[in-house]
């Protein structure tokens, strides 16, 4: 699954493409929960690349109901390289499930690799990883329980008294 904006800076393509090279023997269906002005690329992307069949873009989901939509998939694949909050990230750890991005801020911040999901550098790493929770239940489990823990460390009382630290230090500064 991967939840994001359809649009070019979230790298959607790159993931269809990686997705297209999983083992023909692998059972996936790839699902894809957003709105956007590439909708009609990806879908066309999708059937050029061969997996039109296992992919289903379900758009947007009523924020209420996003919890039920995380909780039907195992991975969270998330291509964007270029997002520097990833709050999807956390939502996806909040569900336990183990996450697999590319090596860019916002991914590095949440996502510490072998323990809660993988950190990948190029579109075959980022295939093997998904084959490879995709065969192996038991890694999958441990990560997703693992991305669980970690993401209780993110509450939204524990990041408002860090932003609100923040500004404290900056205000300082700036009036020191």
């Amino acid at each position: 699954m991967c939840v994001s904006r359809l649009s070019k800076e979230k790298n959607l393509a790159a993931l269809l493409r990686v997705v297209s090279q999983v083992k023909a023997y692998i059972p996936y269906t790839l699902c894809i929960v957003g709105n956007g002005k590439e909708l009609g690329n990806l879908k066309s992307l999708a059937k050029m690349v061969g997996i039109l069949d296992r992919c289903r873009f379900l758009g947007s989901i009523k924020y209420e109901d996003i919890a039920e939509i995380y909780s039907l998939a195992d991975i969270f694949a998330y291509p964007c390289r270029v997002d520097t909050q990833a709050l999807v990230i956390l939502e996806a750890m909040s569900a336990s499930l183990p996450i697999i991005a590319f090596n860019s801020p916002g991914p590095k911040d949440f996502i510490v690799s072998g323990e809660n999901g993988y950190l990948v550098n190029t579109h075959e790493d980022f295939t093997k990883k998904i084959e490879s929770l995709l065969q192996n239940g038991k890694i999958r489990s441990t990560l997703g329980k693992n991305a669980y823990k970690n993401s209780l460390k993110y509450s939204a009382e524990d990041s408002a008294n860090a932003t609100e630290e923040l500004f404290k230090k900056v205000v300082k500064k700036f009036n020191s």
